[in-house]
């Protein structure tokens, strides 16, 4: 593992994992760069059977002691286990995660060596912004932890299609059109005349708008705003005509799933 050769690491195990996918020698090398990992010292044993060797290992700046378990085997003394396992049961499906650069294999967890692995994503709008995950023993479970944040890249296409959106709802003839931010509602006993009905946005509510990011859905970024329409249109009540224009302000919350092929913009008034 030190020196970056996956087979050299393998013949040391007793037995060969049944997922090799990312016990490559190109994962362990980029392991190596991320956070350097050392072995100080390794104990002896002695006789046959089943054992533990004290190993002290270091990994950058940290030194740890590792309780190894061996087996004596026809081949002389193996590790019982040479991996570990990472589970991928927080990944969510949709987000195409690599470790160390190479793809996660299918299943709820992936086999590799003990070292420093890189998690990211492909998605140029999502970054992962995760610290190195730290496999630091052989024969132990680990989780990987999404931390994932929206990129400057993410929050410039969640606006883009929120405006072409917006830009679809205001040039409804309605006051309350489907699936859109901009919607009133007309008193008992009056009638909009839906033609006459003009929606526009007054100042610009993008200025202050916050973004955000699913932490169960990372794909999934949302937008804050406050939003103030303007609503221009005559109804008619009790045989009477009038006019109307007033505004209409209040907080919306518009969401899209940034790894569909073609996202659509969910609002929601808040």
């Amino acid at each position: 593992m030190v020196a970056g050769r996956a087979a050299d690491a393998l013949s040391f195990a007793a037995a060969q994992p049944a997922d090799t996918s990312l016990l490559t020698d190109q994962v362990l090398t980029a392991s190596q760069k991320l956070k350097p990992l050392t072995v100080v010292t390794v104990g002896t044993v002695e006789g046959s059977g089943n054992a533990v060797v004290p190993v002290t290992v270091r990994q950058a700046d940290r030194t740890r002691e590792w309780q190894v378990p061996v087996i004596f085997t026809a081949r002389g003394w193996r590790l019982s286990k040479v991996t570990s396992e990472v589970t991928l049961d927080s990944i969510p499906a949709g987000l195409n995660v690599t470790l160390n650069g190479q793809a996660l294999p299918a299943g709820p967890t992936a086999t590799v060596f003990p070292g420093a692995y890189q998690v990211a994503d492909s998605l140029a709008e999502i970054d992962l912004r995760d610290k190195p995950l730290i496999v630091d023993a052989p024969g132990t479970v680990f989780n990987v932890e999404l931390s994932p944040v929206l990129t400057n890249a993410g929050k410039k296409k969640l606006r883009a299609l929120a405006l072409d959106s917006l830009k679809t709802c205001l040039a409804q003839r309605s006051i309350n059109p489907k699936g859109c931010p901009n919607v009133a509602a007309a008193a008992k006993g009056q009638t909009v005349i839906d033609k006459t009905v003009r929606w526009s946005v007054q100042g610009d509510p993008w200025a202050k708008a916050s973004y955000d990011v699913s932490a169960v859905k990372p794909t999934e970024a949302s937008g804050k705003a406050t939003f103030t329409f303007r609503l221009v249109c005559s109804l008619k009540q009790d045989g009477a005509t009038y006019q109307i224009n007033q505004t209409i302000p209040y907080p919306v919350l518009f969401t899209a799933d940034l790894a569909e092929q073609q996202p659509t913009i969910v609002w929601q008034r808040l």
